[in-house]
């Protein structure tokens, strides 16, 4: 099983097809057709610099997972440089490839990428499918942050 750095002009199909697999397991809804899908996935993953690691057969290109790490570089401080931390998200694996390792392994390969970029720390909101895969690989619960989310019925107060 190798894990690699996606390329967005060379791998945007793969990325896209397989986010539409992830919508197929987990909405229960048919997907539409939608023939600019691969366009905007490449537009947001170069717009939004994200990293994209796959996971799979890299040589016969058999893709079974994929995750993405998004990075937030912390305004700078007198005298110091600035910080970056990640935020994970995106795992997913093909249902005929679980249990495999392919999880794991695009967990560990995101990690050893946060520590080669000096972040101070990987952040995500999982699923709960995913809880016990991100513990075992040192995830943990984080009470620090909190969210605001607008109303989305219009009302102003």
């Amino acid at each position: 099983m190798d894990v690699w750095i996606a390329e967005p002009d060379r791998d945007a199909g793969i990325v896209a097809a397989l986010r539409t697999a992830w919508t197929a397991t987990s909405g229960g809804e048919p997907v539409p057709d939608d023939d600019g899908f691969v366009d905007r996935v490449r537009d947001w993953w170069v717009r939004d610099r994200r990293t994209v690691l796959l996971s799979g057969n890299r040589a016969s290109t058999a893709v079974a997972g994929m995750v993405t790490l998004h990075e937030y570089v912390r305004m700078p401080r007198a005298g110091e440089e600035s910080t970056a931390w990640g935020y994970v998200g995106h795992l997913f694996v093909l249902p005929a490839a679980r249990r495999e390792g392919h999880g794991r392994a695009l967990i560990l390969a995101t990690q050893q990428l946060a520590r080669d970029r000096g972040y101070r720390r990987l952040v995500l909101s999982p699923s709960a499918e995913s809880v016990a895969l991100y513990r075992r690989a040192g995830f943990r619960t984080a009470d620090e942050l909190m969210v605001w989310e607008p109303d989305r019925s219009g009302a102003t107060s």
